[in-house]
């Protein structure tokens, strides 16, 4: 069995005998884990009943005056009034840039954008895996949405562009209004742009926008009437909308436009027993981003690659002003600059390099593309990184930061297809080397340009000290915090992998398949084959100007011919047991050859189901080599959840006194090691996968060992890789916990 065969098994028993049961019930960023709630109308499938005995109601033929639009509006009866809900127009992007006129219901109360789903079947584009439970007054339930699409919109009477995350739901409401209506002349209302001039007729609502959306939109006026009972007109973005009190009584009955997503209820699902497994397909965006990057990526004269930002639109887009929201955010990190001298040294430091290296360079103030809307200002803050032996402070971009139009840079950029693989199956083909190899690549984003015009997409604010003129720069490289960066980063190197591999045939085989984003984690089963792979990939990577530092083996061997100020730890120092190399978050140490786990503190004396979730989101196990620890943890946070404990409230004593023991104990696993290495080899007699699985009714879970039989009849048993679940809150029996395992 050769190396790459022998990858391929390890791999393949880990991943498929093992994961088989596993199913996401939320694709959403892992930092959601605070406090999530969200709110928007209380969306039922109900019809309303009308009123036999009420009066009919037929649009009127007559105009506002001096205006060819009407109000719309939907009302309930309230007092012997109509409270009237604003509704308007809005066009909204189609999968291949054409746009359609939906119906939306613009709603404050509502943390969240709904869409129906016939609306997102018309509009055609990717939906994306979710499972949150909406609910509204009372805490009632609507339903769960189970997929949300991202939607870009504009308005039919302005240059205003928005987008944002929408929950599919199969229908938000009823027809509005639910009668024909009459609209009143009312003085006040003449001559207004109305964001729905269709008011009197009763249709559906295709989108819900919250106050995700609500900000960005509203604007200053409000009209009111001399009239004690009249509607008033609130400008915003898509038109005039109309809302308040009508003097016209219709009998119906009073609908609450407000909803709250249970954070409670989505983390819940955390622990049930999923039955489908999801696969992610392509989406139409992620194609077009590849063909985009195909046909526009180049290579220049000394072997680097230029990129194109992959604009949604296909062109650049006009963004707004964004620098006066870019130069407010940088004073302020004056100020903390004139409380924290030794920030303010680190911070310029980055960004001088950034100057000496040409990764930036000034734009003149007279630059005429600053006088269009053909731009775009980052601003930027620092952050720190402890565990990194080179860099403590990165200077970090917001590419989410929004302009006075409500969108910001990232809203306009593809983020692409997904190529990174999972960190299981990188550390699983580790582990099948005797001789491994690390390194990362020294600046990745930065070695990569972007192309000229786009770089005004990545202009930033700077002067070393207030007493300096503020200048304007442009960043000239894939910038870190735009949403496609890690994209392009991941698609260099594979195309530069491509592009060299007749020369470094097994150097491009590391890069696509043995590299975490910038750590190369590789090895063979001697040193020379090591060697010999190191040396492709180094050269590989340095045709395209990319550098590998920060080496470290479990071989001196493998280290002794590199430049010494590129080695991460240096032999010459011995080895002491806190010297260990931070991989993936887990910790190798390259001396034993082996794994470990840091020791984790509790940083808070007071336990709340929040400081809980804080300190179990810590415990990053991947591969299941703590699982038995783990579940436990998992265990206590599944009967908060049955206590319906709030997330800031003191907990119970017995659960407190349960998590402390817990709390007491964790510090053992520091002591746990794992051997990098499963002795596996080509010279090996025999290898076999074992894997175990059982349920009791708190949790169940399965396992898969590695054997392997040497050729000096030696045994060797390893531990691949675990997985645990809390039994689901609904009973179900042992014998059906049993077969979830398998």
């Amino acid at each position: 069995m050769d190396t790459v065969q022998k990858q391929q098994a390890v791999q393949q028993a880990g991943v498929s005998l093992f994961f088989a049961q596993i199913s996401q019930t939320s694709s959403s960023n892992a930092n959601n884990s605070t406090h999530f709630q969200q709110r928007s109308s209380q969306l039922q499938n109900q019809q309303v009943a009308l009123n036999p005995n009420a009066p009919a109601f037929q649009p009127t033929s007559e105009s506002v005056p001096g205006c060819n639009t009407r109000h719309n509006f939907y009302a309930s009866q309230v007092h012997g009034t109509q409270i009237l809900l604003a509704t308007a127009i809005v066009r909204v992007k189609c999968e291949y840039g054409r746009f359609s006129d939906l119906r939306a219901l613009i709603d404050p109360g509502s943390d969240a954008t709904f869409i129906s789903e016939s609306a997102a079947r018309l509009l055609n584009l990717t939906q994306h895996q979710t499972n949150v439970n909406v609910s509204g007054l009372g805490k009632v339930s609507s339903g769960i949405s189970q997929s949300n699409v991202n939607i870009m919109f504009k308005s039919k009477h302005s240059t205003f562009e928005g987008a944002t995350k929408a929950y599919i739901f199969k229908s938000l409401t009823g027809l509005l209004p639910a009668h024909k209506m009459i609209p009143h002349n009312y003085d006040h209302l003449a001559n207004l742009q109305l964001a729905d001039p269709e008011f009197y007729v009763p249709a559906p609502i295709d989108i819900l926008f919250g106050s995700d959306v609500y900000p960005d939109i509203i604007l200053r006026e409000i009209i009111r009437s001399e009239h004690v009972v009249a509607p008033i007109a609130q400008n915003n973005q898509l038109g005039w909308i109309i809302l308040g009190k009508n003097p016209e009584v219709i009998p119906k009955p009073i609908r609450s436009f407000f909803q709250h997503i249970d954070l409670d209820t989505q983390i819940r699902k955390f622990w049930e027993i999923e039955e489908i497994l999801f696969v992610i397909r392509a989406s139409e965006e992620d194609i077009a981003c590849e063909k985009y990057f195909n046909e526009t990526t180049k290579r220049l004269c000394d072997g680097r690659y230029e990129v194109n930002l992959p604009f949604k639109v296909g062109f650049h887009p006009e963004l707004g002003s964004s620098k006066e929201m870019a130069t407010r955010r940088f004073l302020s990190l004056e100020r903390r600059f004139e409380r924290d001298p030794k920030l303010q040294e680190s911070y310029s430091q980055c960004i001088m390099e950034y100057l000496s290296l040409k990764h930036m360079e000034e734009v003149d103030v007279n630059d005429p593309i600053l006088k269009t809307p053909f731009h775009y200002f980052l601003p930027h803050h620092a952050v720190f990184k402890e565990s990194s032996s080179t860099t403590k402070l990165r200077v970090v971009f917001d590419a989410a930061s929004k302009t006075y139009d409500g969108t910001s840079l990232n809203q306009h950029l593809m983020t692409g297809p997904k190529l990174q693989e999972n960190i299981v199956d990188i550390i699983l083909k580790w582990r099948a080397f005797k001789f491994t190899i690390t390194a990362d690549i020294e600046k990745m984003y930065r070695q990569i340009f972007v192309q000229e015009l786009d770089r005004y997409y990545q202009l930033i604010i700077w002067r070393e000290n207030p007493k300096q003129p503020i200048k304007v720069f442009k960043l000239k490289t894939v910038t870190f915090g735009t949403a496609c960066a890690p994209y392009l980063a991941i698609r260099v190197l594979h195309k530069a992998a491509d592009d060299e591999s007749e020369r470094y045939q097994k150097g491009a085989l590391a890069v696509k398949g043995e590299m975490y984003v910038d750590d190369f984690m590789s090895g063979g089963d001697s040193i020379d084959e090591t060697r010999i792979k190191r040396e492709e990939t180094r050269n590989l990577l340095a045709s395209a100007g990319l550098k590998l530092r920060k080496w470290t083996s479990n071989c001196k061997d493998l280290l002794q011919d590199l430049p010494k100020e590129d080695y991460e730890i240096t032999f010459e120092v011995p080895f002491q047991s806190t010297d260990h190399v931070k991989t993936l978050d887990i910790r190798w140490n390259s001396q034993e050859d082996s794994f470990s786990f840091k020791n984790f503190q509790q940083e808070t004396d007071e336990v709340t189901k929040r400081t809980m979730l804080s300190a179990i989101a810590k415990l990053f196990d991947p591969l299941g080599w703590i699982a038995p620890c783990v579940i436990k943890a998992k265990i206590i946070m599944q009967k908060l959840w049955c206590r319906g404990t709030d997330w800031d409230e003191t907990i119970s004593s017995d659960l407190k006194e349960e998590w402390q023991v817990f709390q007491t104990e964790l510090p053992l696993i520091q002591h746990v090691k794992i051997p990098l290495w499963i002795n596996t080899q080509h010279t090996q007699k025999s290898v076999e996968f074992h894997g175990f699985s059982d349920a009791s009714e708190k949790a169940y879970g399965a396992v898969v060992f590695i054997r392997v039989l040497d050729n000096a009849e030696n045994i060797h048993m390893h531990i691949l890789t675990s997985k645990t679940k809390v039994a689901p809150l609904k009973t179900v029996s042992l014998p059906r916990l049993e077969l979830s395992t398998k």
